[in-house]
Formats: C-alpha cells, sequence, structure tokens
C-alpha cells in the first residue's frame, strides 16, 4: 500500500469535512487544531524515533481523531472512530494498521488512558498547546465554542474547570515532560491567579 498516497487522499478528505456546518465554526476544534495535532504527532514521533509505519498510522490518527465532530459533539471520539474505520476499510487498508489508528483516536479521549506508543504520542499530541504560550487563546476559544455548543458557563467556572483539568493532567512522552511540563505548570499558576481575581 502507498501510505504517501494514502495519506495525502485523507488530508484533502478531513479539510473538506473540517469545512463542513457545523464543524467550520468552532473555535477550536477546527481545521486549525487538526493540522496542529498532524505537526505535533510528527514532532513527538521523531523525537522517539518512531519508524516510517507507525508515523503514517500517527498521521492517519491525528487526521480522523476530531472529524466525528461533525455528527456529533458529546460522542465525537465514537463518531471519529467510525469514519476512520470506514474510510480506511474501503480502501482495503491492513487490519491491523486501522486497529492502531484506533487505538490513537480512542487515546485522545479525556481522561486520557494509554499504554501503548501510538496512544501516548497522539494523547500528547492532542493536549501539546497546555504547554504553550498559545494555551490562554485557544482556551478562550474553547470557552467560545462551549458555550455556543453545550451550555453557557461563566469565566469563573470556565477557569475553574481549567485549573482542574491542568493540575490532573500528565503528559506521557519524555518530549513533552522535558519540554512542555514547565509551561504547562505556568499556565496552571495564571490560571489560578485568574480564579483569584474573578473571586473577589
Amino acid at each position: 500500500m502507498d501510505y504517501k498516497k494514502l495519506l495525502d487522499e485523507i488530508a484533502v478528505y478531513a479539510a473538506d469535512i473540517l469545512k463542513c456546518q457545523p464543524i467550520c465554526q468552532f473555535q477550536y476544534h477546527n481545521i486549525e487544531h487538526t493540522r496542529s495535532v498532524v505537526k505535533n504527532v510528527e514532532v513527538l514521533g521523531k523525537s522517539l524515533n518512531v519508524d516510517k509505519d507507525t508515523m503514517y498510522v500517527l498521521k492517519v490518527s491525528a487526521w480522523f481523531h476530531d472529524l466525528g465532530y461533525v455528527n456529533s459533539y458529546t460522542n465525537h471520539e465514537d463518531e471519529s472512530i467510525r469514519m476512520a474505520s470506514e474510510f480506511l476499510s474501503e480502501r482495503k487498508i491492513d487490519p491491523g494498521f486501522i486497529k492502531s489508528v484506533v487505538e490513537g483516536i480512542d487515546a485522545t479521549r479525556v481522561p486520557q488512558n494509554t499504554k501503548m506508543l501510538i496512544g501516548k504520542i497522539m494523547a500528547d499530541a492532542d493536549l501539546f498547546d497546555l504547554g504553550t504560550d498559545r494555551f490562554f487563546t485557544l482556551s478562550k476559544n474553547l470557552w467560545s465554542e462551549w458555550n455556543k455548543n453545550i451550555k453557557p458557563i461563566d469565566e469563573l467556572e470556565f477557569w475553574t474547570i481549567s485549573f482542574d483539568f491542568l493540575k490532573s493532567h500528565c503528559y506521557f512522552t519524555d518530549y513533552a515532560r522535558e519540554v512542555l511540563e514547565s509551561k504547562k505548570q505556568d499556565n496552571l499558576k495564571k490560571v489560578k491567579k485568574k480564579m483569584d481575581v474573578l473571586q473577589k
């Protein structure tokens, strides 16, 4: 199987879906986030010296991991897995490859809990920006998205949820622990300061 050709086809397929309603209007779970996760799996995969086939699995998983939002906000992982499995099966892709992609997508389910290498990389790639300067900009985008698609939530409640999430979150890969963890802890402190101001 020409996995490079397959990956190119998937990138086009995913981009087309991410331009559909309602997902095209999401402020956080949109095409920019998906492209970012694809880049993140490459960074993390290279840091672990994964082989070429594993990298293809990671990139396919990354492209598919949020496509399920087009059909379901609350159960998007299940929808993403269904869409990936159908797409790959129709193209007669090896069942072992499909199984690995399913594991990669499933690993992004929160709370994250994975023991497989592909799952660890996917989990960290999806939440990569918890440990970057982009955290607060992306968090505000997520807050807006929740307000429109789940329920209205005030600023203090949102930052309280964010604080609890950051506090309980653990990265899986060495790269994330060594490069992203310290910034994540810094972001955690800044969130606490925001909460303190809002509570006054």
